[in-house]
């Protein structure tokens, strides 16, 4: 597997380079498809965080898409921690292909997950560091969209995947804030206007501002849905559950309330 290594405020050593190949560049011989994995590493420069050696490894592959993040006290350790989080990635990931392809005649290569946590970390699976965070596998198939789909996923999903996501992120985060104070002010007397029958209505720039606020909104929960690899779970998330009530009371009102 072919694998490109990044570093900023790291010095990555031959032997290091040879460590990382010999772990991350194997992983392939577990799961058929695994073509290419980036490897960054940046260190912290805050001197409250013990473990300022961070990690960041994507496998890509055949419409696969897998992710880990770590931190460490040393780029050793972040690479057999990383390794290890990979390794469990790719079980999830063999499970749920058998599932989908059995029955059809094709075969998947099959290996002993112990046996593989020792051969990766160099030690039995008792020693391994304990790892926080699990990513979830991220499981697009190869079809002509999964590309996009990646795209969009990272886009509204990893703020950390990019300064494009990053921006969308504060983006929304500035809209939700705009929508929040433009309702609250909304329903102070002195804000409302007159209509032509004298009746107190809402003032039409803030409905303006929230009309944009809630396309916006609406539009971001569509694209964040095209872009989710699992539909039925996207569904069943309960932040995207509390996402569609709140946006579901606007059109209510739009369609069904007489203005």
């Amino acid at each position: 597997m072919d694998v490109s290594i990044s570093a900023r405020h790291v010095n990555v050593t031959p032997r290091l380079e040879e460590v990382i190949r010999e772990k991350i560049g194997t992983l392939d011989r577990f799961l058929d498809g695994l073509q290419h994995a980036e490897v960054h590493f940046d260190e912290a420069r805050n001197p409250r965080i013990e473990d300022k050696e961070f990690l960041e490894v994507v496998v890509e592959g055949h419409g696969h898409h897998l992710r880990a993040k770590v931190n460490a006290r040393d780029p050793y350790s972040a690479v057999d921690q990383a390794t290890l989080k990979l390794e469990r990635q790719i079980r999830k990931l063999r499970t749920r292909l058998q599932k989908r392809h059995h029955g059809d005649g094709r075969s998947i290569r099959t290996f002993d997950t112990a046996a593989i946590m020792q051969d990766l970390s160099g030690q039995p699976a008792g020693g391994i560091a304990t790892i926080v965070e699990e990513d979830v596998v991220e499981d697009f198939g190869n079809g002509y969209f999964a590309k996009y789909q990646r795209a969009l996923l990272d886009l509204f999903e990893k703020p950390q995947s990019s300064g494009a996501a990053k921006f969308v992120s504060l983006f929304s985060i500035s809209l939700v804030m705009i929508s929040t104070f433009g309702m609250c002010f909304n329903t102070f007397p002195w804000m409302l206007v007159e209509d032509i029958h004298g009746e107190p209505v809402d003032n039409p720039k803030l409905a303006l501002v929230e009309a944009v606020c809630i396309s916006y909104f609406s539009l971001e929960y569509l694209l964040r849905f095209a872009g989710a690899p699992q539909k039925v779970a996207f569904l069943k998330d309960t932040m995207n559950v509390i996402d569609c009530m709140a946006i579901a009371p606007y059109y209510l009102t739009l369609f069904f309330v007489p203005p």
